[in-house]
């Protein structure tokens, strides 16, 4: 690993349970980084359990949590100023691949916690009536934006940011629920306009979801190759980002995904690449015949018997 002094006080990390699940959507997110950057800006796991790094893995840095901190489900995003490793962290949901060298989002402007999103006064957005809360809450917006994805930079406005989050989470306002709490999407987003904070610009090149593409056709991460079209025409136009093609640097899959089509195929590349020590093409090909064929071969024999 590189040691750059100017960043020292840089990281990138992603948060885990103990669940072997994500701890290997944070493996496979950890080799993308990997392969695409210099490692001059150290990668961290965060979690409340040790655990075991693969031999190809050993120069990912953890950072131990306790239970509390980790809290139930999405609760951990909620002390963002206490669980990020440096003055300036990306955070990044362990259901993502990363496709380019993102040291640059370094650069962009954040002095706090910030998202990369638009402004919405108007509809519906996670189980909220925007209009009603922005009368709620008495703020003139409210940001639209996935919570897979965080800029924390630690200062007092993060501090107060997150302070803001948690009074929310224990209120007894209809926040939409995750698996074990609520949402922090509603929570943030609330807290950061209450904060004077506004988004990053989302422009479709720093960040998507496999919900703007077309499955394993766009995405090949040993070339670094996404690959979307944002057109009104499409049955998945997203309306927040300019019509046009992109092509993002991060791609988040959902936990829904796991070993399954695209993500299987991605995370199958990169440990072939690094574990067996191939090169990529050979990586990229063998993962082509040995994972993608029997993979849609079998998915064709089901739909046959189905029938």
């Amino acid at each position: 690993m590189k040691s750059d002094k100017k960043n020292e006080d840089k990281a990138v990390f992603t948060v885990v349970t103990h669940q072997l699940k994500y701890l290997n959507f944070a493996f496979a997110l950890a080799r993308s980084y990997r392969y695409h950057n210099d490692l001059s800006i150290p990668f961290f796991i965060v979690s409340d359990n040790d655990f075991d790094l693969p031999r190809d893995l050993k120069w990912v840095q953890k950072k131990i949590i306790s239970p509390g901190l980790m809290g139930r489900g999405l609760e951990v995003r909620f002390s963002f100023e206490e669980v990020s490793p440096a003055l300036r962290s990306l955070y990044i949901d362990a259901d993502s691949i990363i496709y380019k060298d993102i040291s640059a989002l370094f650069d962009l402007p954040f002095d706090s916690i910030n998202v990369i999103g638009t402004t919405i006064t108007e509809g519906t957005w996670d189980d909220m009536n925007v209009p009603d809360v922005l009368s709620k809450f008495k703020i003139p917006h409210l940001i639209r934006f996935c919570g897979a994805f965080y800029f924390i930079a630690k200062t007092a406005k993060t501090n107060t940011v997150c302070h803001i989050v948690r009074e929310l989470a224990k209120s007894d306002y209809p926040f939409q629920q995750h698996v074990y709490s609520i949402n922090d999407e509603p929570v943030f987003s609330i807290s950061l306009v209450s904060e004077g904070i506004l988004p990053i610009t989302d422009t479709g090149n720093i960040w998507g979801d496999i919900h703007q593409l077309e499955s394993h056709r766009d995405l090949n991460v040993m070339k670094g190759k996404t690959r979307f079209n944002n057109s009104i025409k499409n049955a998945n136009y997203k309306y927040w980002i300019p019509e046009g093609s992109y092509s993002p640097s991060i791609i988040h899959f959902g936990g829904g995904n796991y070993n399954k089509n695209p993500w299987l195929f991605e995370a199958t590349r990169l440990k072939t690449y690094y574990k067996l020590g191939l090169g990529k093409n050979l990586a990229d090909i063998l993962t082509d015949i040995f994972v993608k064929a029997p993979y849609f071969a079998m998915k064709k024999l089901k739909s046959l018997f189905a029938k």
